[in-house]
């Protein structure tokens, strides 16, 4: 508006417009400018964040189950791994936000609003990777709306995960703004002595300079302790 601060969305011509359901019409992986699905000479598979939602995803594993060709890995020692059109996808193959991300922690969607897979030998526009495909996690960004959300989730062996999403302005004039997700998980494993506890935390800031140019900065903390569990049976009561 007029004399009022400047507008920050989603929708770029860098960034996908927000979607509303399951199906996105567009995506940005391999192409980095926001194109069309039904112009890419590429497939691309896009799990947008209400997926996310009513899956309730907390790993990969609950999210290649809607894209077609993924199957689970049996990789222990990578867990968000799977196989992709008959090859492995591994944490070479990770992108965020179009860079790499080739850490070997288990990714945490706290902040992810959605997944773009560039599927095929057209993953090599990013370099090094196997010829399966391209895993792209985008971000959660800034918005000019003020609102903090909170939930909340329990299950079997003792599981329970805790997050929360804060967003709002940093100053007066609305043209610098934060947001802030963070999520606390923790369960016991269905053996005796298995357990996993995370911490995640991921603060961001959008400076916005005029109506065309917004520089946003983007950090994320997370410690993931668990017991390395390979299933190895017990004998008569012992190891």
């Amino acid at each position: 508006t007029p004399g009022g601060p400047p507008t920050i969305t989603q929708s770029t011509i860098f960034g996908s417009a927000p979607t509303s359901g399951y199906r996105a019409p567009s995506s940005t992986t391999g192409t980095i400018v926001n194109i069309p699905d039904i112009q890419l000479p590429a497939s691309v598979s896009v799990v947008t964040n209400e997926v996310l939602h009513d899956r309730q995803a907390l790993r990969i594993n609950d999210v290649f189950r809607d894209v077609a060709g993924a199957a689970k890995s049996s990789d222990q020692l990578r867990p968000d791994s799977f196989i992709l059109r008959g090859f492995e996808v591994t944490s070479r193959n990770y992108r965020k936000n179009g860079l790499l991300d080739p850490t070997y922690t288990p990714r945490d969607f706290a902040n992810v609003d959605r997944i773009e897979i560039l599927k095929g030998p057209s993953s090599i526009l990013y370099g090094a990777s196997q010829p399966s495909g391209t895993v792209n996690l985008i971000t959660k960004k800034p918005l000019i709306d003020d609102f903090t959300r909170w939930t909340t989730q329990l299950g079997s062996f003792n599981f329970q995960r805790h997050t929360i999403d804060a967003n709002g302005k940093v100053n007066d004039d609305g043209n610098v703004l934060f947001r802030v997700n963070a999520a606390y998980e923790k369960s016991d494993g269905f053996r005796d002595f298995g357990y996993n506890e995370r911490e995640f935390v991921a603060p961001s800031f959008s400076w916005i300079i005029d109506e065309d140019t917004a520089i946003t900065w983007e950090g994320e903390y997370l410690q993931d302790r668990r017991r390395f569990d390979t299933g190895v049976a017990a004998v008569d009561g012992s190891v």
